[in-house]
């Protein structure tokens, strides 16, 4: 009992300091009280009511003041209480707030303590030169919130009142920004905006027109007609709104209408190109090679390309076929720079007609070891720093090398050539998917957007699958490979008998490392074959000479260090009325920020 109380304390002190610094704070309620002066000022009070889990010493609020608009009188209070006005520009004690300006822009930063509680802030300024009296109207046109704000709002509402005198028919009013937002004109003094879970970096703006007879102090005059203007661009706005609202009701059905074209497609392709029938083969092992090519074309039948661990298995397999020894390095020279084991390759002389059976791209790797490297012998260390330091050359090798294996094995039919060619038309339609989503996205046509990327990448994708698809008797001998691979993997387990003939696992061998099954053969030929011999026949013994008694395990050791290395090497190196918001916006006076600290 006594332990459990130990390992709660101990648990509870870890996440206890986790806890305290785990600190959040949410804007709730943003409520903004504006008057219209007669003198064409506006003065404006912001309560913002905020949740702070966690602790916080202050907030501050930007107002964007280009365009010629001022900001004045600012002051900060809480509760009825007012906040201090300090000198400078950094914060000061709680109760206190700074005041910062710029060409364009005016700073506010406020102080207080809050853990864990919701605070009542009222940020309040008048607002000038932000009323334009044209000909014929004047307009008030302003950004209450700005896109600064990096957290959403629970609930905005804003009322602007105006100066009494206006008819009904003389005030019109619109909102932008959020567009599930609403405008009211509850009377022709009072105006309401209001919008509910506000997205953070969103910008709520208000636009009104009512008679100049209002402001008659107000002195920013346009010398021009506005309201025919600003009627014209809010018709506008409304015929691009209900062209939206069309585009989003037809959405669903156009987005369906390309689901269906596009489900017709790749069903087309994966019929024609893809699908094929059941390749004949049930056994689950294959118990001898499928075929008699070497191990580096294996791969390309089995991955479709070569890797280091195919370059290794070409060495085994030149080994064992009498082309080079591959001997254990002992003293000083054992290690490679990575601490891997280290291996010499030795040159073996041969007939002119056995060196003419050699596929070409074998013949590159002995060129490259005996001829590039030294004229006998090399180490796999020197192979390692050679490719090191000339990294150009062996990559051009590398390149040439990884073209002849795809050349020869292309000799061998493994895939459908005319066929793939034929699936790459396929291509066209798929891309025009992709294409169609740019139209769709720019029409805030989403669901379409959506479906057209998703099918379009489908598309793309199987396209490219339908386009290096295996032949027949490539398709035959997949299956028998996967079923030898398995038969590599559990031997041990299926075929007691045949575990019994030592000899045909040195040509399973280069096979095995193709395939990636080098480790689980190994390690299950090491139980029956400790020693690595049987009645005087010796795993490897005509080209492999290592030094340590253990000797599957200096085999494991050898595969696993060249295939190590060799992938090391072969790795590329990196280089009016009420309404809901109209559309667009963002051209009024203010806007700006804020955030806590």
């Amino acid at each position: 009992m006594r332990n459990w109380l130990c390992w709660i304390v101990v648990l509870c002190c870890l996440l206890m300091p986790a806890a305290a610094w785990a600190r959040s704070y949410v804007l709730l309620e943003l409520n903004i009280e504006a008057q219209v002066g007669a003198d064409a000022v506006v003065r404006i009070t912001e309560t913002h009511t905020v949740r702070f889990n966690g602790t916080y010493s202050g907030m501050y609020q930007t107002f964007n003041t280009s365009r010629g608009i001022a900001i004045k009188d600012l002051l900060v209070s809480e509760g009825g209480r007012a906040y201090e006005l300090i000198p400078g520009e950094t914060p000061g004690p709680p109760g206190t707030y700074f005041v910062k300006e710029s060409d364009d822009e005016v700073l506010v930063d406020w102080s207080f303590s809050a853990t864990d509680e919701v605070r009542e802030f009222q940020v309040s300024y008048t607002l000038h030169n932000a009323i334009l009296k044209h000909n014929d109207v004047a307009e008030f046109y302003y950004q209450f919130v700005g896109t600064g704000w990096d957290l959403p709002r629970e609930h905005v509402r804003i009322v602007l009142t105006l100066p009494y005198g206006a008819e009904e028919d003389q005030v019109a009013a619109w909102g932008y920004g959020a567009r599930h937002g609403t405008v009211t004109i509850e009377s022709p003094s009072r105006i309401v905006w209001e919008v509910e879970k506000l997205p953070a970096n969103t910008f709520v703006e208000g636009r009104v027109v009512f008679p100049n007879a209002l402001v008659p102090l107000g002195t920013r005059y346009t010398n021009e007609n506005g309201l025919e203007r600003i009627l014209q661009g809010e018709q506008v706005r409304e015929e691009r709104r209900q062209r939206a609202e069309q585009r989003r009701a037809l959405d669903p059905y156009v987005a369906a209408g390309v689901l269906l074209l596009a489900l017709l497609l790749v069903q087309h392709i994966w019929r024609r190109f893809i699908q094929s029938g059941p390749s004949g083969l049930r056994d689950r092992y294959y118990k001898e090679l499928p075929g008699d090519y070497p191990p580096a074309e294996l791969a390309i039948l089995f991955n479709r390309t070569v890797q280091g661990r195919d370059f290794t298995a070409t060495l085994l397999d030149l080994a064992r076929r009498g082309y080079l020894n591959i001997e254990e390095v002992t003293g000083p020279q054992s290690r490679t720079g990575r601490g891997e084991a280290n291996y010499r390759f030795r040159k073996r002389e041969v007939s002119a007609d056995k060196l003419g059976q050699l596929r070409p791209y074998e013949g590159q790797i002995l060129r490259l070891l005996f001829e590039d490297l030294k004229s006998e012998e090399v180490t796999l260390e020197e192979l390692k720093k050679y490719a090191q330091k000339k990294a150009k050359k062996f990559a051009a090798f590398w390149e040439k090398w990884r073209e002849a294996v795809q050349e020869a094995a292309k000799q061998r039919g493994f895939f459908a050539e005319e066929q793939n060619k034929k699936a790459l038309v396929y291509l066209w339609p798929a891309l025009g998917l992709l294409i169609l989503a740019v139209p769709a996205g720019l029409l805030n046509m989403y669901v379409t957007l959506g479906v057209c990327v998703a099918m379009g990448l489908a598309a793309v994708i199987l396209v490219a699958v339908a386009a290096s698809q295996r032949s027949e008797y490539g398709r035959e001998q997949y299956a028998k490979w996967r079923a030898f691979r398995r038969y590599l993997q559990e031997f041990s387990r299926v075929d007691q008998a045949r575990v019994g003939q030592l000899g045909i696992w040195e040509q399973f061998l280069p096979y095995a490392v193709t395939l990636g099954a080098a480790d689980q053969m190994l390690k299950q030929l090491e139980v029956q074959f400790p020693t690595l011999e049987q009645e005087g026949y010796r795993f490897g013994g005509a080209w492999f000479v290592y030094y340590h008694p253990a000797g599957f395990q200096s085999l494991n050791r050898m595969t696993t260090s060249l295939e190590k290395s060799i992938t090391g090497v072969t790795l590329p190196q990196g280089t009016g009325g009420s309404g809901g918001f109209s559309a667009g916006g963002g051209g009024g006076f203010g806007g700006g920020g804020g955030g806590a600290r």
